[in-house]
């Protein structure tokens, strides 16, 4: 049986290049590949189907030769000839391959036309239908001569076929068919003439094979002839190169491929590379600032330091300028509010400080990110839009206030509040005890008075307005003590707000940096997209090239 798989383009090859075209879609429509065509072109040439033709005359048997090449046992075509003059037997309509005038197709779902086409000829009249036949043995792949026993060709059929091109004598083949109807004497003697006609016409002797296709015999010669065709088609196909035309235009492609993948690496690996040094700035930056964080530290110590005096003062005032008994009966609630007034003005002073130190950073961030907007725009062809100062300064406004509340707990821990209790505490016994001598004298010069004493009477009031005045004036110097006790007792206490600062200034300086670095994570976000994306396509790509290299490789 005639062999299927005959079609010049193998499936790998076919199926590499398949994959190489679809490959050119997953790299992006705007990437453009001129070896596409060339390989679809040679796609569509190696879409062609080899085909068989047999020319004899009338009743020599050209159907029968067909069958036995196909089904040795079946009467297919020969049951089927229309006697047509050129008739292309076809697997199904959508067969490829436009039909010349005077041809006609007929098509029928056998196997083996899948792979195959043949070309059966009715050709009576070789001088009106000679164009048409040597027009459909063009395109044939192997000719077959079929050639009766008992009726050899006559004059004109040697004349017309001497007449076709050299290279077509390469491709074909004599069948002689009834060797059954003569002897063996006789089959000889045709098989010599035949020979000697081949010599005389055609310069050549094609391979001869007498083929019985009915009768006690039929199949005789059948397996002989079937392998000479499979030769012819296997070579025939191997000389048109279809395979090494697409594994060529195939291998272009892919280097075209190779070329762009190239590039986009390498814009990755740009982009990487320039998001790498925008992140070594922003480090440097971290440095700086984290060199500059004592200085800032120090700075507010100071700024806590300045405020002990003013915290000495305003104890002070609280025990007023003149003895009084509501000023001494609130002694007893000035701490708590002079502790949440410190806290406040501490609390103010340092946030007002981290305020001034934000302003120098959105300032400087509005300068990098300024810089880095037409380099970005170079570099990966995208606009980062302006500085987004608003996103920035929500997160320094945070941060500045989780500072400034951060000093309550070093104040509490340092027992500020309970500092001033107790001082108060010791004024307020001293003050009691004047006041008490001042209402006692006042009652004592009252009852002289009553009794008739006036002049005793006013004696002790006046003792007891000399004492108010001297107790006064002991204020200030009561005040003066209280100022340096205070003074002596809050000496260490920046100390103590300073060491409680340390984390919150460093989370409000390098949290900033931190959300200035997160501003660029569109940025990243599209290079690492690229990145997931380049990277199967690589090893896509490198399988396809090796299973190309593979196949070009000799066996």
């Amino acid at each position: 049986m005639l062999k299927q798989g005959q079609h010049a383009l193998s499936y790998h090859v076919r199926n590499i290049a398949e994959c190489a075209l679809d490959f050119s879609r997953k790299l992006g429509d705007d990437c453009i590949f001129p070896a596409e065509e060339p390989l679809r072109d040679a796609l569509r040439a190696a879409e062609r189907i080899p085909a068989v033709a047999v020319i004899g005359d009338t009743c020599a048997g050209k159907s029968s030769v067909l069958d036995l090449m196909v089904s040795p046992k079946e009467d297919t075509f020969g049951r089927m000839s229309r006697g047509v003059p050129v008739l292309r037997w076809r697997f199904d309509v959508h067969a490829s391959g436009e039909l010349a005038q005077g041809e006609e197709a007929a098509y029928y779902p056998l196997p083996q036309l899948r792979d195959v086409e043949f070309i059966d000829t009715s050709i009576r009249d070789f001088d009106k239908e000679g164009d048409l036949l040597q027009e459909a043995l063009q395109g044939a792949d192997v000719i077959i001569m079929v050639i009766s026993a008992t009726m050899p060709y006559s004059r004109n059929a040697w004349d017309f076929i001497s007449r076709f091109p050299p290279e077509y004598y390469t491709r074909m083949i004599i069948a002689v068919t009834h060797p059954d109807e003569c002897s063996f004497d006789q089959i000889q003697n045709v098989k010599d003439i035949v020979r000697e006609d081949c010599r005389r016409y055609l310069d050549t002797e094609p391979p001869l094979f007498p083929v019985c296709g009915g009768g006690s015999q039929k199949g005789y010669g059948a397996d002989a002839l079937t392998r000479r065709v499979n030769h012819i088609l296997a070579v025939r196909m191997a000389s048109l190169g279809m395979n090494a035309r697409v594994i060529a235009a195939t291998a272009s492609l892919l280097e075209e491929q190779k070329q762009v993948l190239r590039n986009q690496d390498r814009l990755l690996r740009m982009d990487s590379g320039f998001l790498a040094r925008i992140e070594s700035e922003i480090d440097s930056v971290c440095n700086q600032m984290a060199r500059i964080l004592p200085t800032r530290l120090e700075a507010m110590s100071t700024l806590v330091q300045e405020f002990v005096p003013r915290l000495a003062r305003k104890t002070a005032r609280q025990l007023g300028y003149v003895l009084s008994l509501n000023r001494v009966r609130c002694l007893g609630h000035m701490a708590a509010g002079i502790d949440n007034w410190f806290y406040k003005q501490i609390s103010h002073s340092i946030e007002e400080r981290q305020e001034y130190y934000n302003r120098e950073f959105l300032t400087a961030c509005t300068q990098h990110w300024n810089s880095i907007r037409p380099r970005v725009q170079d570099q990966m062809e995208c606009d980062i839009g302006d500085f987004p100062a608003e996103r920035l300064q929500t997160s320094l406004d945070t941060y500045r206030r989780r500072l400034g509340s951060a000093v309550y707990q070093p104040l509490n821990d340092f027992g500020l509040k309970s500092c001033l209790s107790k001082l108060y505490a010791g004024q307020e016994k001293w003050m009691y005890k004047q006041l008490f001598i001042i209402f006692l004298l006042i009652a004592a010069g009252g009852i002289l008075g009553g009794l008739g004493e006036s002049s005793a009477g006013f004696v002790l009031v006046g003792c007891a307005a000399v004492l108010w005045v001297l107790s006064s004036l002991a204020l200030i110097f009561v005040k003066i003590r209280l100022i340096r006790q205070l003074e002596d007792a809050a000496g260490d206490m920046h100390l103590a707000i300073v060491s409680g600062l340390k984390e919150p200034l460093f989370l409000a300086t390098m949290g900033g940096l931190v959300d200035y670095r997160k501003l660029y994570t569109d940025i990243r976000g599209q290079v690492a997209v690229s990145a997931d994306q380049i990277t199967p396509l690589l090893a896509e790509h490198n399988q396809l090239f090796y299973k190309l290299t593979a196949m070009r490789q000799p066996r």
